[in-house]
């Protein structure tokens, strides 16, 4: 037999047995493997779809706290504007996501307005940013209540300082009123 001779039973042998049943075990192996990935795959869609609809309600009743209609949590585009005012926000801030990364901007700001407005800390609106779904769920069927827009002028929202009161300025007026009720 020499090197150049094609016609050899080399290239055109008969599968045997043994080759016949390791790729019958390697296609029942293939098949388990998909029937894992499957598995995997749908439980994986199922934990998705079920944490979308807690969210999806957790943001419906924190609209509800704040006095908004729940139904307009599920207009994309209107929903972002409704939370810019929620938050404070003006919502000519709106055409910032127009600009590049402006939208990453824009959003982080309303949900750091957005965790104020219910009073919540600064670490809440970080929760607000990174995890929404979860963080906006507690908004909404936790004991946070809509205490309004941050972002107004605090000045015209806050009530006018008290002058502090001196003890010795505070016993003759207590005196003079139990006189009175005598």
């Amino acid at each position: 037999m020499s090197y150049y001779d094609y016609g050899s039973s080399y290239y055109y042998r008969t599968p045997s047995t043994a080759t016949v049943t390791s790729s019958a075990a390697s296609a029942s192996a293939a098949q388990g493997f998909l029937g894992f990935l499957a598995t995997v795959s749908v439980t994986f869609w199922l934990i998705c779809i079920a944490l979308s609809v807690v969210a999806i309600i957790g943001k419906w009743k924190m609209y509800k706290k704040a006095g908004v209609d729940g139904w307009e949590s599920l207009i994309a585009g209107h929903n972002f504007i409704v939370e810019m005012k929620l938050g404070g926000i003006p919502t000519y801030w709106y055409f910032l996501i127009f600009v590049p990364f402006g939208i990453l901007a824009i959003s982080c700001w309303k949900q750091m307005e957005l965790a104020k407005s219910f009073g919540k800390s600064t670490g809440f609106g970080i929760g607000l940013i990174l995890l929404n779904p979860i963080f906006t769920a507690i908004l909404g069927f936790g004991k946070a209540q809509y205490l309004g827009p941050h972002y107004q002028n605090q000045s015209a929202t806050a009530p006018a300082p008290v002058a502090p009161v001196s003890n010795t300025e505070a016993a003759p007026k207590a005196e003079e009123k139990s006189e009175e009720n005598k």
